[in-house]
């Protein structure tokens, strides 16, 4: 399954946010194809699989835990 996630970091903390998510370590079952920084409503996006729903809320929930990030969203692409 392939997850586009959303997020929302604080300005002060982009810079700690960016770089956490980049050393972060994925669970079995997840991997990460891509991080954009964007500019806009959100801060970045992060374009994960994982092998079913389950992992990819788990690999979410440790991804909110990162100091900054204040709001997520997310989707599940499909093709």
């Amino acid at each position: 399954m392939i997850f586009v996630t959303l997020l929302t970091i604080r300005p002060e903390q982009n810079k700690e946010a960016y770089s956490a998510i980049k050393k972060f370590k994925l669970p079995k079952g997840v991997s990460l194809k891509t991080m954009y920084g964007l500019f806009g409503r959100y801060d970045a996006v992060l374009i994960y699989e994982a092998k079913d729903e389950k992992a990819g809320m788990n690999f979410l929930l440790d991804i909110c835990k990162i100091p900054g990030v204040t709001d997520t969203e997310t989707m599940v692409a499909t093709w």
